[in-house]
């Protein structure tokens, strides 16, 4: 299939993490299932320049705002993993505009702090592959920087959805206030976060 046949003739394979993010495994699961939720309350918080769309049952578009964007689909999950494919493009002053193919494997761990609230240590396996066959040509050129690039591409959206939690823990109202903000949110969002930030302890 697609994803044996691009790990089979990868560009690029790498690991990220673990990196823990300041989310219980309910609020990190509601996000991971909401991918343009999740890009609204960035980037009405200031954190990033994420903007999401969904393009069907378990599939997305996506753009980082800094050159990356692509069509994210999820194939696999059970209750501590997902698989996903993912289809984009990418330009940047050091590449031309390349695109490419990318298998996912997410890993999350739960684990306890000492106040006993939740938080979750995420871990990537990325194969990525060109598509350009110029470029896939010199890949034992290309592959150092393609795969810095794809691993802190994903390194950085991880730390951006532990900012976001540490945003939600340190200020609940804030993200509330924020979150209320026009365009709203659908119905079912915005009862699940006021659920999630009213039950949030003081920071």
């Amino acid at each position: 299939d697609r994803l044996q046949s691009l790990m089979d003739d990868y560009t690029t394979a790498g690991t990220v993490g673990p990196i823990r993010v300041a989310l219980s495994e309910k609020v990190y699961r509601y996000l991971l299932d909401r991918p343009p939720l999740a890009a609204t309350l960035i980037h009405r918080l200031g954190l990033g320049l994420y903007s999401s769309e969904f393009r069907g049952p378990g599939r997305f578009w996506g753009d980082d705002g800094e050159g990356t964007k692509g069509i994210v689909e999820l194939v696999y999950e059970d209750a501590m993993s997902r698989i996903y494919f993912l289809e984009g493009t990418h330009k940047s002053r050091l590449l031309p505009h390349i695109a490419g193919k990318a298998v996912v494997f997410l890993r999350m761990d739960v684990v306890r702090e000492k106040d006993s609230r939740e938080m979750i240590d995420s871990t990537l396996v990325v194969y990525t592959k060109l598509d350009n066959r110029f470029l896939s040509g010199l890949a034992s050129l290309l592959r150092p920087l393609v795969g810095r690039i794809t691993g802190g591409k994903l390194r950085k959206g991880v730390q951006t959805v532990n900012r976001l939690g540490m945003a939600m823990r340190q200020s609940p109202e804030g993200v509330l206030a924020r979150a209320v903000e026009p365009p709203s949110l659908s119905d079912a969002d915005l009862a699940f976060l006021r659920e999630t930030l009213g039950s949030l302890p003081a920071p």
